[in-house]
């Protein structure tokens, strides 16, 4: 038995109709509410692609534990690129996850803003740092 599962994340980007982003959030929403009322912990996804973070996440306490996937994404163009920690502070997570591409700018801003954070190394990282260091 697990103690808790990060959010579903039926991907969807950016680039796609604003309707169907719309969809994929709410069907991960969807999956994570029957969860929890069989007595699952959450962690939430922190996917919201090209939707306003504060309307996908409008029935999200603050506080919740979050998790992050950096698996596809760029890392943030300047240091003057503040999406992610926007999207962030609005959820203001007790704790983050976050796994895939190392981003530096992104971490240094949430040292700053003093977000708990924990970067692991996803799988595909993780065995190429052993196959070639």
């Amino acid at each position: 038995m697990y103690m808790g599962v990060i959010g579903l994340d039926v991907t969807f980007t950016d680039d796609m109709d604003e309707e169907w982003q719309s969809a994929m959030a709410l069907l991960n929403q969807l999956f994570l509410a029957v969860l929890a009322v069989n007595g699952i912990s959450i962690v939430l996804n922190t996917r919201t692609a090209g939707l306003d973070a504060a309307c996908v996440w409008q029935n999200i306490p603050q506080g919740v534990m979050a998790a992050s996937g950096f698996l596809g994404c760029d890392p943030l163009n300047s240091e003057d690129d503040f999406s992610y920690l926007e999207k962030i502070l609005m959820l203001l997570p007790e704790k983050l996850i976050i796994y895939g591409k190392h981003d530096e700018k992104a971490e240094k801003q949430l040292d700053t803003m003093g977000i708990d954070y924990r970067v692991y190394t996803d799988f595909h990282r993780l065995c190429k740092e052993v196959h070639h260091g």
